[in-house]
């Protein structure tokens, strides 16, 4: 068994006093323009961004706000040195960490693995997570026969609510079945944990402790030099955001943004006037924002 990454976070949602929702979206619009995230939709109760093919999910409701990272837009993060930054501009207000998928990726067919643990849960001694023996009517498998014969797919240890559900599933069939490169044999485990646990973002940060503590011995064996986790722990210090200007995030944004390429893109298809119909309309939107007006010289 070989594992291609270390643990990492796959998923993480968090939720926050409404009283903080303004500060908040102060502390994460600066870094989102940075990162060349797109807005999908901005209002005054949702907000969602996307990066690469992930999405970032802002929502204001009743007493609190929710903020929601999808495994892929946390991937995004990382691949541009922006993830701490991330958590700590939710560090900023107070919060709760209301899920955290701590994941790992092993070289390993995944089929004989689902059989095992599909065994493991049907025998007389079950399979114990928490301490908690898993019940056989909350464990669910969705399966399909692939090219070679065999059985696999995803298997679900628990139930969709419970404080902790093991997934683990045939990432080299997931990968292929959306039009995705061959990873080769490449098995998916996923440990979902909601608050009740006493997730932080801490163990956002590196969930390596976290998953281990969960997920040994009953569905991986557990690296002895893996430390103990505790929930809360102390000595956990994010760095500061990096201070950036308004029009250092204006330039970037401009330049990462799809809308502005495809903009550029029509102004060739108008001819000549394409690129001053643009301007007139931008500064005409600019005015009605309340913004001083741009002298055609000046832009």
């Amino acid at each position: 068994m070989e594992r291609t990454t270390e643990v990492f976070c796959d998923f993480l949602s968090i939720t926050t006093p409404h009283d903080d929702w303004s500060k908040l979206q102060g502390e994460l619009d600066p870094l989102f323009d940075l990162t060349g995230a797109s807005v999908d939709l901005k209002g005054s109760n949702v907000s969602i961004h996307r990066l690469g093919e992930g999405t970032c999910k802002q929502l204001r409701r009743g007493s609190v706000c929710s903020i929601s990272a999808t495994g892929a837009f946390l991937t995004a993060l990382r691949a541009v040195n922006s993830f701490r930054g991330y958590l700590a501009a939710l560090s900023t207000v107070p919060h709760r960490v209301t899920r955290l998928d701590a994941t790992m990726d092993v070289r390993e067919d995944a089929a004989p693995v689902i059989r095992a643990l599909t065994a493991a849960v049907n025998c007389p001694d079950g399979l114990s997570v928490t301490r908690k023996r898993l019940k056989r009517a909350d464990c669910t498998r969705y399966l399909t026969t692939r090219d070679d014969g065999q059985e696999s797919g995803t298997l679900y240890l628990g139930q969709t609510r419970a404080d902790v559900r093991p997934v683990v599933y045939d990432k080299q069939l997931e990968r292929q079945s959306k039009g995705y490169p061959d990873p080769g044999p490449l098995t998916r485990y996923e440990c979902r944990v909601r608050s009740r646990v006493g997730p932080t973002l801490r163990d956002a940060d590196n969930p390596t402790a976290l998953f281990w503590h969960l997920m040994s011995p009953a569905i991986l064996p557990r690296p002895p030099s893996t430390p103990p986790w505790s929930s809360c722990a102390e000595g956990y210090v994010l760095p500061p955001m990096e201070q950036t200007t308004a029009a250092a995030r204006l330039v970037r944004r401009v330049e990462t943004s799809p809308d502005i390429e495809a903009l550029l893109l029509l102004t060739h298809g108008v001819g000549e006037e394409g690129l001053p119909l643009l301007l007139r309309t931008l500064r005409r939107l600019h005015a009605g924002l309340g913004g001083a007006g741009v002298t055609p010289a000046r832009t």
